[in-house]
């Protein structure tokens, strides 16, 4: 059978036809791909996504004394120190400033509390006055001596006026209408958290406190008279006790070593 002839034309034709089904179906691979790829790279659905924690983070609530102070005010300061808990039991020391410029005088105080009982020694240059108390009743008198002083107590006399210190509770009986400033404080130096206020008084008088809000006490006062300082009290060292502990046990006696009083579960005839 004799064979058919092409043209040119019809060999253009087919060539060109084979090109267009070629980029047709380049074209249909093409339009297919993203889809392919869109399907394998779905994200999950929201709720499934892994999410940074910040939620968790933002509800955690603060430690409670730092949550609860953060915003004291003249209005609430007192209510905040009146709300403080107290230990039952411990050690203080304090170092005592009295007078302003090149007359001054310097003291070290240490109180030892046990319930009612307190022991306090007030230490200047030359000489140690030491007090024991109940509450009721108590004892005073100077290091090394023999003379004891028995006071009874009643609300005219003070355990401070007695050994001749300020109030250390002074912070608790403030009127609201002598509050001029506030505020919740994290003391530099020892890092402590304290609530701060200050009052003045119709003398002109600027006294200010910081009382530690973890142990309820006072941390640090000062009194100012027409802007100079006439004494500052800071403590230097505290220790929180057990009632049966044993640095108690010697701790409310009189020079002549007996004691008054009922310690712990112990009570010593004089």
């Amino acid at each position: 059978m004799p064979s058919k002839k092409f043209s040119g034309k019809a060999v253009w034709a087919v060539s060109v036809a084979v090109i267009l089904v070629v980029i047709l179906l380049i074209a249909l691979f093409l339009s297919q791909a993203p889809s392919s790829q869109q399907e394998s790279i779905t994200l999950p659905p929201e709720q499934e996504m892994p999410q940074i924690d910040i939620s968790a983070e933002s509800e955690k609530p603060l430690p409670e004394d730092e949550h609860a102070f953060f915003e004291v005010t003249n209005d609430n300061v007192l209510m905040a120190l009146q709300s403080l808990s107290r230990p039952m039991a411990y050690h203080q020391a304090y170092n005592l400033t009295v007078g302003s410029d090149d007359v001054q005088a310097f003291r070290a105080v240490e109180l030892w509390v046990n319930g009612s009982l307190i022991r306090g020694e007030v230490s200047s240059e030359n000489e140690t006055r030491i007090l024991i108390t109940d509450g009721s009743t108590a004892y005073l008198w100077y290091e090394n001596g023999e003379t004891v002083i028995s006071v009874e107590m009643d609300d005219s006399v003070s355990i401070e006026d007695l050994l001749g210190l300020p109030d250390f509770d002074s912070h608790l009986t403030i009127k609201p209408e002598t509050v001029v400033d506030s505020g919740y404080l994290v003391m530099e130096e020892t890092q402590i958290q304290c609530i701060y206020v200050s009052t003045q008084s119709q003398s002109g008088e600027t006294a200010r406190y910081w009382v530690n809000l973890e142990s309820g006490l006072l941390y640090q006062s000062d009194m100012l008279e027409d802007s100079t300082q006439v004494y500052t009290l800071r403590q230097t060292m505290f220790e929180t006790l057990a009632l049966e502990d044993e640095s108690f046990a010697d701790c409310f006696v009189l020079p002549d070593g007996t004691s008054p009083f009922t310690v712990g579960t112990k009570t010593l005839q004089p």
